[in-house]
């Protein structure tokens, strides 16, 4: 059927200096996607629940 949970997938967010993120798929070792957010470094990256991502970034 339908109504099986969906797989547990590890992932890591890292956030770059060139205001890209990375979201790793720890399981696989590779990055599951690249995601190009911000003009500047990332400053903070945090978890929403399993599957949203907020992040943000500032120049001083």
């Amino acid at each position: 059927g339908g109504n099986s949970p969906a797989a547990c997938v590890p992932l890591v967010a890292l956030g770059t200096q060139g205001g890209m993120i990375d979201v790793v798929d720890v399981a696989a070792n590779a990055v599951a996607t690249s995601l190009s957010v911000h003009g500047t470094a990332i400053k903070g990256l945090r978890w929403l629940g399993n599957s949203r991502l907020v992040s943000f970034s500032y120049s001083q």
